[in-house]
């Protein structure tokens, strides 16, 4: 269970969180601010922003953010974390293409300095 702390409509970290997905090791630090996954409101009866995808879609955030991987690869442990975690096959195919197709957008705006306030 990944303890979390709902502020001013984010969700921060209350421990760190680490994967090893594709031959790496990554951590999340305690503090770490996410939207969890960024389902839009209307699909929330099915994909609420919450579910077996959580850790793949706070591990995703922090890519993004901290930019320590190229785009793709970061949408790769997206989709890697989520099959470990026991997503279904649809679902983590509809939820990798969409950050395929959607996800350049929060890549580029990020500016490489993770929130941990």
């Amino acid at each position: 269970m990944i303890g979390l702390i709902y502020q001013r409509k984010k969700w921060k970290l209350g421990e760190s969180v680490t994967v090893v997905s594709l031959r790496r090791r990554i951590t999340v630090p305690a503090g770490f601010k996410t939207d969890l996954a960024s389902v839009p409101r209307i699909f929330w009866g099915i994909y609420p922003p919450f579910g077996l995808y959580i850790k793949a879609a706070i591990v995703h955030d922090y890519l993004y953010c901290s930019k320590k991987y190229p785009r793709d690869l970061c949408d790769l442990i997206f989709f890697d974390i989520m099959k470990k975690s026991g997503v279904s096959w649809i679902t983590r195919n509809l939820f990798y293409f969409s950050v395929r197709l959607y996800g350049k957008k929060s890549y580029v705006r990020t500016n490489n300095k993770c929130s941990n306030k």
